[in-house]
């Protein structure tokens, strides 16, 4: 159970790698990284003007099942619109179960779990969850609506996108290792791609394939986050061969022409390093301070690209800007402070917060939604009796941001 207390937190970085011939930078290269160093990151031209709790949406995950069993927590929460009124939503480890005066009853855990969002006339809309069957007692721990085909191994979802009306979703393969510390007994080994044929059909009904990416997560954490342009597909990933203690999830990017997604091949891409490269070799590092997961997205009515994240020390969400998905990205600035947050969950010593996420979907007028954006974060706790006693917790927490920049950006 200690697991999925820290799903999709920070992961500690390594240097091994299953395949090529990568070599790891020289030590002393390495540390000419300085944390969030101002001088090497142009200004960000946009200001926070302002960021408060969404409760529409937050009230949209306490799923009060009224006496059945459903899904009734968990984190990640991406999102990817499958049309304009209907949204894919991507969760980790997952209580199954039931919540009654606020408390969680009966639950068991499943490693990763989906929903699918029939949008609203305006704000969220129906939720209805889809989650495999929990096993409890079942000697793999390979539960969830998504299941890993190597043995012992689970999922926790990543990014996807959307093309020629196929999904592809990137998923992180996970194994337990009760080797090492508590709660941080598990380890992400490699990722695979999930394509589903017809998405916009019943979940129950997808027909998907699974691709093994023979990949080495400790080196390369693909699907950090995914955004396309009307030319290509550009998939922000975490560089670990370079990451330090401090730096523990370095952003690069890597771009795929969209007319070469399928079949889905990584010896396609094309890597940012002052110019884009075909082989991975050392891709430049677009901001070392970044994070497993996190969203690049336009915010309506300004110009450029958008990165949402919480940074390793884990004390607020910051946002960066760039005009191109390459960069220059800017300096970090401050989204959500979560000591000063102003949500139904107040900060004690015991909570953690990790996962920050963007979902324009729900604000698209330029006009009337000029510099909004809603975002969502994970909240948990290391007091496990609270995340049953408090079905309010161990959910995504959402929030509104607007934004606003100089004049020659409206």
């Amino acid at each position: 159970m200690a697991v999925f207390l820290v799903s999709q937190l920070p992961i500690d970085s390594g240097l091994s790698q299953s395949a090529g011939t990568y070599q790891q930078p020289h030590t002393a290269w390495a540390k000419s990284f300085t944390f969030n160093d101002v001088s090497k990151y142009p200004a960000n031209p946009f200001k926070v003007i302002s960021a408060a709790p969404y409760p529409s949406l937050t009230k949209a995950f306490v799923n009060d099942t009224g006496g059945k069993t459903d899904w009734v927590g968990g984190d990640a929460a991406y999102s990817i619109p499958l049309g304009s009124k209907r949204t894919l939503w991507l969760f980790g480890d997952s209580f199954i179960g039931r919540v009654k005066n606020n408390q969680r009853h009966d639950c068991t855990m499943v490693h990763n779990a989906i929903a699918i969002e029939d949008l609203g006339q305006s704000g969220p809309g129906k939720f209805t969850y889809f989650s495999g069957k929990a096993q409890p007692n079942a000697k793999s721990h390979d539960t969830g609506f998504f299941r890993c085909p190597d043995k012992g191994d689970y999922y926790w979802p990543a990014d996807g996108f959307l093309s020629n009306g196929k999904l592809y979703i990137f998923m992180h393969v996970v194994r337990e290792n009760n080797k090492l510390a508590v709660p941080f007994q598990f380890e992400l080994r490699s990722d695979h791609m999930i394509v589903i044929d017809n998405p916009q059909d019943n979940p129950g009904k997808w027909r998907y394939k699974i691709q093994a990416l023979n990949t080495s997560a400790k080196r390369t954490l693909y699907g950090v986050a995914c955004r396309a342009d009307s030319k290509y597909l550009y998939l922000f990933c975490s560089n670990g061969s370079v990451a330090l203690d401090l730096f523990k999830h370095p952003s690069v990017v890597a771009r795929l022409p969209l007319d070469k997604v399928a079949p889905f091949n990584l010896n396609k891409l094309e890597w940012w390093s002052q110019k884009w490269e075909p082989t991975y070799e050392l891709p430049e590092t677009l901001f070392d301070d970044g994070a497993s997961e996190m969203t690049v997205t336009t915010v309506p009515g300004l110009t450029g690209y958008f990165a949402f994240y919480i940074p390793p020390d884990k004390k607020a969400i910051v946002m960066r800007h760039a005009t191109a998905m390459q960069g220059p990205w800017s300096e970090r600035s401050v989204v959500y402070d979560f000591s000063k947050n102003t949500s139904s969950i107040k900060s004690t010593p015991d909570l953690f917060y990790y996962s920050a996420k963007a979902h324009p979907q729900y604000l698209r007028d330029a006009k009337k939604n000029k510099g909004e954006i809603i975002l969502t974060y994970c909240t948990n706790s290391s007091n496990f009796a609270k995340l049953t006693s408090n079905a309010q917790l161990y959910v995504p927490q959402s929030i509104k941001v607007s934004l606003a920049g100089p004049t020659s950006h409206k």
